[in-house]
């Protein structure tokens, strides 16, 4: 039977043997389509799971640290404007300049400004970076609010990205007699959010690292078997 297997082999028609070069290249480009299909789909359902629990975590993050300031900023305020009554009653700048000054214990205010009931400026304060960054003018929205504010008696607030406006009233005898604007800083969120992304992007790359790791490994066991039965039923087939 030995020696019959050469005559077979020299009896198979030129077309089989020549076929058998371009089968493997093929056979080979579909081995690593699918292995880096696999590796893609798991790329990205690890990347797409870590991006969104990092908007979620970012997201909250902000979401709470502006509560948290918005509820400071309430605290400070109401303070500040309940101690500021006799100041601009009797028109003591000196007092109300050191009141305000108080405001730099806080790390995120940059500013504070009492106003009298009719919109005209009593006195400012600024904190040393915000002095040394360029002096503060007096938004147009204090300017807008104070009316309603003066009839209201309710304190607004604005959200920006950069920070946040908080303007509260001075009432004395259940009339409001000045306004307090606070101007509070968002640098150190800005500067939070950028570090947990920093390590958001990390724990991202160590975990598609450690998927490629274990894809690899999934290749070896699982899907290697599966391209070698392929294999074979495609030469078998290209036999017939």
């Amino acid at each position: 039977t030995d020696s019959k297997w050469p005559l077979r082999c020299s009896n198979l028609p030129p077309w089989s043997t020549e076929r058998q070069g371009p089968m493997r290249h093929s056979s080979r480009g579909r081995n690593s389509s699918i292995r880096s299909r696999l590796r893609y789909s798991i790329w990205a359902t690890v990347g797409g799971t870590l991006a969104f629990v990092a908007l979620l975590v970012l997201g909250f993050q902000a979401f709470s640290y502006s509560r948290s300031l918005l509820e400071r900023l309430d605290v400070v305020a109401g303070i500040v404007a309940r101690n500021a009554t006799a100041a601009i009653e009797f028109a003591d700048a000196r007092q109300a300049a050191k009141l305000l000054s108080s405001l730099q214990a806080d790390p995120d205010i940059e500013s504070g400004a009492l106003f009298t009931s009719d919109g005209e400026l009593f006195v400012s304060h600024q904190s040393e970076s915000a002095r040394r960054a360029s002096p503060a003018p007096t938004p147009p929205w204090v300017s807008e609010k104070l009316p309603l504010l003066v009839s209201v008696g309710q304190a607004v607030h604005r959200l920006q990205i950069d920070g946040v406006d908080y303007l509260s009233p001075v009432v004395l005898h259940n009339e409001t007699i000045g306004c307090l604007y606070i101007r509070a800083s968002l640098t150190r969120l800005h500067q939070q959010l950028l570090l947990n992304t920093l390590l958001i992007v990390t724990v991202l790359l160590l975990a598609g690292g450690v998927a490629s790791l274990f894809s690899e490994r999934l290749q070896h066991r699982v899907v290697a078997p599966i391209l070698r039965l392929a294999e074979s039923m495609r030469r078998v087939r290209a036999q017939q």
